[in-house]
């Protein structure tokens, strides 16, 4: 869920209180304001050429190898937290993504959805201020294979759309080799 303050919040869902003792987990590990982005969240739109407007969330350590010689050289294990989201417009997130860019920071904080009742309980004292530099909005073909994080978002199913001139893209190694060892 989106809110157009300023700051913006992006306030991420839960069915019950487990998302507020993550929040609480956050909080202790990184305290309420992440100076040091370790947070990481990646929105990753066109990830469905048939659906244009579909983008994917993806959340976890805020990481990227430095360059090709060490990612050869390693193993990481970042696991991060994804979900798909299917609206029928870019509006939400283009309304984010500008009001984002403009700010720099943004907030992030616990929304817990109760069956039977229409509006998300927001918890904005669970609020942790992220910087610039955790957040990263970006077309799957411009996803780039230094970027932990977004390529853990992209599963083998992924339909994306990829334009003309981007057909060499690090998404399409990243695709065929995840469809390739089966990871899903």
């Amino acid at each position: 869920m989106f809110h157009p303050n300023y700051p913006p919040v992006l306030s991420l869902m839960f069915r019950n209180e487990a998302g507020l003792k993550i929040f609480d987990e956050w909080i202790k590990r990184y305290g309420t304001d992440d100076v040091g982005n370790e947070i990481g969240i990646r929105i990753i739109k066109g990830i469905d050429s048939e659906h244009p407007y579909w983008y994917r969330i993806g959340i976890g350590a805020n990481s990227f190898f430095p360059n090709d010689k060490a990612k050869k050289n390693c193993v990481v294990i970042n696991p991060c937290r994804m979900h798909t989201m299917q609206p029928n417009s870019d509006k939400n997130v283009g309304f984010f993504e500008q009001i984002q860019s403009k700010s720099g920071d943004y907030i992030i904080c616990p929304s817990i959805i109760r069956d039977g009742i229409d509006s998300p309980e927001e918890h904005l004292e669970k609020q942790i201020l992220k910087h610039a530099g955790s957040l990263r909005i970006l077309n799957a073909y411009e996803l780039k294979q230094t970027d932990v994080l977004a390529v853990e978002s992209i599963i083998p199913t992924d339909k994306p759309f990829i334009p003309p001139g981007y057909e060499n893209c690090d998404l399409v190694d990243i695709l065929n080799h995840r469809k390739s060892a089966g990871k899903g």
